[in-house]
């Protein structure tokens, strides 16, 4: 995929270069530190339809539980979830409010990860202003706990979703963990990766320095 890896993107422009550079990707581009999704229908006919909502707690919980070394590899460690467009053209997406979104989300993702949303509008193909969702994830770190589902998610009514993973209920307490193209329940070495990283902590080097006259003793500090 032809987007540059090495920042994360933080202003609108960076962000439609990235809506841009998922259209022109192939699938195998899909990694990850980025999703994409044709779009989702957060206000469905039927309410008891929570998919939408269930795809976007998954992938927020998927992001949170990287490694924080392999985050770091691309986009400065953030995650993209970017709903309204893949390799196949611009769907767009309904436009709702931040905070509306963020109040239905977080009773699945709890308070203890650091999302956002944002949209950005694509005037491409014969589109005009269509607005593309952008939820980003922040970096994981040493030390962060493992994160899981908070509150139980039933599946759609029948017929309602055409995704598979859709169709169970998830339960609380269900920890998801991102891969390359994909977000999954996670197994026992994901668990015991997540164990690793909730004992490690930031390793950081306290020095006290002082100036003092005479000849300067050479000083090589381990890493």
């Amino acid at each position: 995929m032809e987007f540059d890896t090495r920042r994360a993107p933080v202003r609108a422009s960076h962000y439609l270069e990235l809506v841009k550079a998922i259209r022109a990707a192939s699938a195998a581009d899909e990694l990850d530190w980025l999703e994409w999704k044709s779009t989702l229908d957060f206000r469905p006919r039927n309410k008891a339809d929570k998919s939408a909502r269930a795809h976007l707690a998954r992938a927020i919980i998927g992001f949170a539980n990287r490694q924080p070394d392999v985050a770091l590899r691309n986009a400065e460690g953030y995650g993209f979830l970017v709903v309204g467009v893949d390799p196949e053209g611009y769907h767009g997406v309904e436009e709702i409010d931040s905070v509306e979104l963020e109040r239905w989300i977080t009773p699945y993702v709890g308070e203890g990860i650091d999302w956002r949303t944002t949209y950005v509008h694509v005037s491409e193909d014969g589109h005009e202003q269509l607005p593309v969702l952008i939820v980003t994830v922040s970096p994981p770190n040493w030390g962060d706990p493992i994160f899981c589902i908070r509150k139980e998610i039933p599946p759609p009514p029948r017929g309602e979703s055409d995704q598979a993973k859709d169709k169970d209920t998830i339960r609380e307490a269900a920890i998801f963990v991102r891969r390359p193209g994909r977000t999954d329940r996670a197994r026992a070495t994901d668990i015991d990766r997540l164990g690793e990283r909730l004992l490690r902590k930031h390793q950081t080097l306290d020095l006290t320095l002082t100036v003092q006259q005479g000849e300067v003793t050479p000083m090589t500090v381990p890493r």
